[in-house]
């Protein structure tokens, strides 16, 4: 799960922004991107080295940062999950060609009616979000004709397995277990 801080306001790059943090990893993205799960509402107001927060969560905090800056924001807290596609399959659930995916060691616990939010792996952006219209877990040894459906082909199996070695690494084998998802698409506006 992502934190997600979607922020309205002056002081970041721009008026409406989100920023996402996932272990020690953050970053912001020009949009507004509402949390799946809200966790608070919160009024920031930093003047210099001090942070004045009022939110729902914690009540009025006052922190102190290494940074002078001037910021008045409100915000909304909580978090989503996220998937990750490569720019070739970002495309293709664009052109809404592709309407499913599959995960291996689901490390997520994705669920029937999870909302995700959807990023570009080559870019880091949000494209689009979907929610999980259905959901079945089996072997890759074991998929059949309607596994496919609404997912790329591969040439082989040889090939597919290739594929998924270069998310996964060498454990990959038929006997990995793989989350089929079909899932209902919104494009970002």
């Amino acid at each position: 799960m992502k934190k997600v801080f979607a922020e309205i306001g002056f002081g970041n790059d721009s008026f409406f922004s989100s920023e996402f943090e996932e272990s020690d990893k953050e970053y912001r993205v020009p949009k507004l991107i509402m949390p799946s799960k809200l966790r608070s509402l919160y009024f920031r107001f930093w003047i210099f080295k001090k942070v004045f927060i009022l939110s729902t969560n914690h009540g009025f905090e006052i922190k102190n940062k290494e940074k002078n800056k001037l910021k008045i924001l409100f915000g909304i807290s909580g978090e989503s999950k996220t998937l990750k596609f490569t720019p070739e399959l970002t495309a293709k659930i664009l052109s809404g060609e592709k309407t499913s995916t599959w995960r291996l060691f689901d490390d997520k616990n994705l669920q029937k009616g999870n909302r995700l939010i959807f990023l570009n792996k080559g870019n880091g952006e949000q494209f689009g979000q979907a929610v999980i219209t259905s959901l079945h877990t089996k072997t890759l040894g074991t998929l059949t004709d309607t596994d496919w459906i609404g997912h790329e082909r591969f040439t082989s199996e040889e090939e597919m397995y290739m594929a998924y070695r270069k998310y996964y690494g060498e454990k990959v084998n038929k006997d990995s277990e793989v989350k089929i998802i079909s899932f209902s698409f919104k494009k970002c506006v």
